[in-house]
Parts: structure tokens; sequence; C-alpha cells
């Protein structure tokens, strides 16, 4: 929980400024850089529930392996 703890810190104090260099950015033209960067925003919203919510890496009274896997990029619409 150590690791996550300063991993959510680190990002969430970096996430305003990560968030603004990547807004407008098509996801199909990201460079590898900004490709991994987009992944660790998205890895601060995991974490972010096992310290807000639960306190602890794993949701209380689930079993294991539970995760949400990206499989598409988001649709727009409008």
């Amino acid at each position: 929980m150590q690791d996550i703890r300063e991993f959510y810190d680190a990002m969430l104090a970096k996430a305003p400024a990560a968030i603004a260099f990547l807004d407008g950015k098509p996801f199909d033209g990201l460079a590898d850089d900004e490709r991994r960067l987009m992944y660790l925003l998205l890895a601060l919203g995991h974490v972010a529930v096992a310290v807000e919510v639960h306190g602890q890496p794993r949701a209380p009274h689930t079993p294991y392996p539970h995760r949400v896997r990206l499989t598409q990029p988001p649709r727009y619409f409008g």
C-alpha cells in the first residue's frame, strides 16, 4: 500500500498539468511518451479507489483477479 500511496501522491500533484498537456490530442495520434502519460493518468484513477475509498490495495470481499481492461478508446458523442 505504501507504493500505491506514493504513486497516488506524485501523480495527483502532476495530474492537472498532464491533463492540460494531453487535452485535445487525438488518442490514435499520441506519441509513445504521450501514451505513457495517458496510461499513468488512467492508473491514477485505479489507485485513487484504493487510497480514497478502500484504504487497501483491493476492495474488501472481492475475488482475485479483478480489474478494468480498456479494449477501445472512448467514443465521442455530439
